[in-house]
């Protein structure tokens, strides 16, 4: 069942809706509300989805690693990628650096090229999520 809405007729909400394509064909679609763990709500780079629910992480049947980011002014963090993988980061909320990169909110960016990526957060902090696609 989907469930995207906003109860409240006072608060604004933003959403982001995402398709990945699957692994198989067939597959009995399956959903899922994610929370973080608790603990990890400010932690700057947190696994949300992920092919083997590690971390407690929602699953998905896609050889995919998602990640929320989330940094203050001045924080950074650093994402190593893997050759053979691709990297998507998607800005949703405020403004940030990748790689020297100056990114805003609606920005995103891709790249195929292994290495280390260090995003930090500019003035207005930064929340992203990170796709690490194999």
């Amino acid at each position: 069942m989907h469930s995207e809405f906003n109860p409240s007729p006072k608060v604004t909400t933003h959403m982001l809706q995402i398709w990945i394509t699957p692994t198989e064909r067939r597959l009995e679609p399956s959903y899922t509300e994610w929370q973080p763990k608790p603990g990890t709500e400010n932690d700057p780079k947190v696994l949300v989805i992920s092919p083997d629910g590690r971390d407690q992480s929602a699953t998905i049947h896609q050889n995919a690693d998602i990640y929320r980011v989330k940094l203050v002014a001045g924080q950074s963090i650093r994402h190593d990628l893997a050759s053979g993988r691709g990297l998507w980061l998607h800005v949703a909320k405020g403004s940030g650096v990748l790689n020297g990169l100056a990114l805003k909110a609606g920005d995103a960016v891709s790249s195929e090229t292994a290495g280390s990526f260090e995003i930090s957060g500019t003035d207005a902090g930064l929340e992203a999520l990170l796709f690490d696609i194999g």
